[in-house]
Formats: structure tokens, sequence, C-alpha cells
């Protein structure tokens, strides 16, 4: 699952960050994209496959395809990562 987040926006009078970015929900794999391969196909002598996503091809965690999403978070919850009060991974977000 690869999540890529693209901006941020702290709407005034809440206590919401709205996260805003794609996700992925194809199937995970490392290595080069090439735009003619429309499969994934193993490399010989490689454990990278060859990974197709028309939206990036550069070496990175592609899941093509991808759909947009937005995730809101309480600004308090991350407050209280920030003051050492909670751990940063038990924070979720409360709606997507």
């Amino acid at each position: 699952m690869v999540h890529r987040i693209k901006g941020l926006v702290f709407p005034q009078n809440t206590r919401s960050l709205l996260f805003f970015g794609h996700h992925g929900i194809g199937t995970f794999c490392t290595g080069q994209a090439p735009a003619i391969r429309l499969w994934l196909e193993a490399s010989p002598g490689s454990i990278d496959p060859y990974c197709y996503d028309p939206e990036d091809s550069l070496k990175r965690y592609p899941c093509y395809p991808y759909v947009s999403q937005v995730w809101a978070y309480d600004a308090t919850a991350l407050l209280q990562v920030k003051n050492g009060q909670i751990q940063p991974w038990s924070v979720e977000a409360y709606a997507v």
C-alpha cells in the first residue's frame, strides 16, 4: 500500500488537518516502470521486478492504479505526539 501526500490544509476554527494525496490500490512492487511494459515482469537475475506505473517512471514503490483521497486527522492528537503524551503510530485518520 502506497500513499503519496500532495498537500495539507488546516482549516480555520477547526481541529482538523486535511492531507490530500493518492492511495495505491494495485500490486505493491519495486523497480523501474518502463512505459512499454503493461504487466509486471520479473527481471532475470534480479529481485526487483519491473513495475508498470504510467504516473511515475522513477524507481520508487508503485501500486498503480491510484485513487485520490483526503485523510482527516485531529490536530489535538498530533499535538499529543509532539508533547510525548502518545506514540506517533497510535494516531490514525478519523475519516478518509
